[in-house]
């Protein structure tokens, strides 16, 4: 019996998340990221296939454009975390809420055509824009464009990065060391029926040698406390030679830490290269909202 597990690591929330429309509105469609790991409990290695179910509007596909993707193989007795690309093919209006089913099917070969078993799961999609939203009250909006990060620790507010032209951020710069670092927010979580944490974030790996080696950056985390909100184990990316791939947007419901007073969010990441290299974690727009 093969099973396809419950996504339990994804992008921005297990199910349901917010997407942030700012600075969308001159794009034809918007990507997502959904991050699963799926395990494979049988003898043989299984091929896996994710489908989307419904809308078969065409308003969601995968970024290659049709409903289907093959993911790749899990060895017997052991899982794989698989990226899917989610892409709506047209931005939608503030306060628009979607739902999108996607199948997880698992076949025996290698030309996914015997089906052993399937499992469903339904994403709720919501969008908002945060400079001026229909839905959400704007607790906190961190920009650090004006060279200050009230309440942040571990990094420092630079203008070699930012998601607004000649703006600032907050760093994690590793250099060329092989470290570990964290950057943490203390802020009071809100209360409302419902609350989200949002951030943008970018990465650049620099080599310094005339030898370009392999630079990653792995095991990157982030929690609410001591509540991991999501991780990866192992590499979260790498690049031979540079790379900077430009901005990515992540975030979470946290609406059953509503109240806590004093909580600590936190972003971390182990940097690591084989030969000497810039490594940087870039954090931008930092947001934390609520539903009255």
């Amino acid at each position: 019996m093969v099973v396809v597990n419950d996504i339990v690591i994804i992008d921005r929330s297990v199910d349901s998340f917010v997407v942030d429309l700012w600075g969308l509105s001159g794009l034809t469609y918007v990507d997502m990221t959904l991050t699963a790991r799926i395990f494979n409990q049988s003898s043989r290695t299984q091929y896996i296939k994710a489908v989307i179910v419904s809308p078969t509007d065409g308003t969601y596909t995968f970024d290659n454009g049709t409903s289907e993707v093959q993911l790749g193989a899990i060895n017997p007795f052991w899982y794989s975390d698989f990226k899917l690309i989610l892409r709506r093919n047209s931005i939608p209006s503030a306060g628009q809420v979607d739902t999108v089913t996607i199948r997880f099917e698992s076949y025996k070969d290698d030309t996914y055509s015997t089906l052993v078993d399937s499992v469903t799961k339904t994403y709720t999609i919501e969008f908002e824009d945060f400079s001026a939203p229909v839905n959400y009250v704007v607790d906190i909006l961190d920009e650090f464009d004006d060279g200050s990060a009230p309440n942040w620790s571990g990094g420092t507010v630079t203008d070699r990065a930012s998601v607004r032209a000649g703006g600032y951020s907050y760093v994690l710069d590793a250099g060329d060391s092989n470290v570990t670092k964290t950057a943490v927010k203390t802020f009071d979580v809100p209360s409302g029926s419902k609350v989200v944490v949002l951030f943008y974030y970018a990465i650049r790996l620099d080599s310094k040698s005339s030898y370009t080696d392999w630079m990653y950056i792995k095991d990157y985390q982030v929690k609410l406390n001591d509540n991991i909100l999501y991780q990866v184990d192992g590499y979260f990316r790498y690049s031979k030679p540079d790379l900077f791939e430009g901005w990515f947007q992540q975030g979470f419901d946290i609406t059953q830490y509503a109240g806590t007073l004093g909580a600590q969010f936190s972003i971390s990441a182990y940097f690591a290269d084989e030969y000497a290299a810039d490594k940087e974690l870039f954090i931008d727009r930092f947001i934390v909202a609520h539903k009255p």
